[in-house]
């Protein structure tokens, strides 16, 4: 089962995609944000002890897209 979430506000950087799973990670446009990056850290910690996955999709066409892929058997 794959759960997905959509944003559709302003698209993460082609070249800040790779690095947005990294601690502290944030666009240097968000340095006004209240966020710390560490929500996505955090999210794939967690998902990877129970082996599970989330990847990030990002793209002006698209928007952002966050999936996390569940085993069968939760579903």
């Amino acid at each position: 089962m794959t759960l997905s979430v959509h944003n559709g506000g302003a698209p993460i950087a082609a070249d800040a995609l790779p690095f947005v799973f990294e601690p502290l990670a944030r666009e240097p446009s968000d340095a006004a944000s209240h966020c710390i990056g560490l929500g996505l850290l955090i999210a794939r910690t967690v998902l990877s002890a129970h082996s599970d996955d989330i990847d990030v999709t990002s793209s002006s066409a698209a928007a952002t897209t966050g999936a996390v892929r569940l085993p069968k058997g939760l579903a």
